[in-house]
């Protein structure tokens, strides 16, 4: 009776160990990769579209899946596969796009950030005061924006963005104008300026 149940143990033994061998590992699954992702064009106003594309690897082989999104504007085209195109909204500033690539069972993400300039403009003629005679190279700045005035005075500046800024001109000789303006969306605004000259005094002082 104590060899029937050591045989049996045994033979129970081996019959566990060759069902654990028949059962097959599943392989380890690899997540996919985001190479890129380009724009085109690569400059962009406010209602234009664009074209982005992203390239991604499975290092296993399988079928990828892309899924597009963003808070602002639009995809006129839907928003799934490696090549969407993005319509932008009525307004300038910084966007995020996300692009999701899935191979089922696992996912990565990435973000390309978005930068659309406006259609806004700010032009106008540079002046010296009381006497209307043009100012040339006198260095207009907008924020990060800037630009010098032409021989006849006249000055332009695009793409400046929507809100509340400060122009500023300055020249050698001159006082520094400022002047706070607002700047409404895809509007094309005109800032006359009227310099000041600055009054120099030279000459050696006396003591006599």
């Amino acid at each position: 009776m104590k060899k029937l149940c050591i045989l049996f143990s045994v033979g129970l033994l081996i019959f566990s160990l060759s069902c654990s061998e028949d059962t097959p590992t599943e392989p380890q699954n690899n997540p996919p990769k985001i190479i890129s992702i380009t724009v085109s064009p690569p400059e962009i106003k406010i209602d234009e579209t664009i074209s982005l594309s992203c390239v991604a690897t499975d290092a296993d082989g399988d079928d990828l899946t892309y899924i597009w999104s963003s808070d602002f504007g639009t995809f006129p085209d839907g928003a799934s596969g490696p090549s969407v195109n993005w319509k932008a909204p009525s307004v300038d500033g910084v966007f995020n796009i996300i692009v999701v690539v899935s191979d089922v069972k696992e996912t990565a993400q990435t973000e390309k950030i978005i930068i659309i300039n406006s259609n806004n403009s700010l032009s106008g003629i540079i002046t010296l005061k009381d006497k209307s005679l043009p100012i040339s190279d006198v260095k207009i700045e907008v924020g990060e924006l800037s630009t010098f005035s032409k021989e006849d005075g006249s000055y332009i500046i695009e793409s400046i963005p929507s809100g509340e800024i400060t122009i500023k001109a300055s020249k050698l000789d001159y006082e520094i104008f400022e002047k706070p303006i607002t700047i409404s969306a895809s509007e094309s605004a005109i800032q006359n300026i009227e310099m000041i000259g600055s009054i120099k005094i030279s000459g050696k002082v006396s003591n006599s």
